[in-house]
């Protein structure tokens, strides 16, 4: 059995399994070791094993799953740009484009300069018409 302080070994292990695509595997992995891991109150490594997490979650499918994950460890994740810009991704993903609608907004008002927020706010208001983009972006 793997030791909690044999972090490289622990994420090692995790990504073998994420590598294979047995995404059910590395999550438990992960899970073992994360409730096992110490960790202070601002952990930038534990930060970044909860985003890794999320993403093997994401990319076996589960994103309503990944979502609860990420908003249940938003304390603990120290990147809240990440978060918000993942949400905004599930959102779409899981066709719940008010709640997009809203990431995306948000996000814009940060970074006004940034093309794929435009972009992502676009599908999540569902303009499909050449018309409807040209009225958003004279709004925008």
């Amino acid at each position: 059995m793997l030791r909690p302080t044999q972090r490289a070994s622990w994420i090692g292990f995790a990504m073998s399994y994420h590598l294979l695509g047995d995404y059910e595997m590395a999550n438990s992995i992960l899970d073992a070791f994360r409730t096992n891991q110490m960790k202070g109150p601002y952990d930038y490594e534990h930060s970044e094993l909860l985003l890794y997490q999320n993403m093997v979650l994401a990319e076996s499918g589960q994103y309503e799953r990944a979502l609860q994950h990420l908003h249940k460890f938003s304390s603990q994740i120290l990147d809240k740009l990440s978060i918000k810009e993942t949400s905004g991704e599930y959102y779409l993903k899981l066709k719940r484009f008010r709640e997009a609608d809203a990431v995306y907004e948000d996000l814009l008002k940060r970074n006004p300069e940034n093309v794929m927020y435009y972009e992502k706010l676009i599908e999540a208001k569902q303009l499909v018409t050449p018309e409807e983009k040209v009225a958003f972006f004279d709004v925008y």
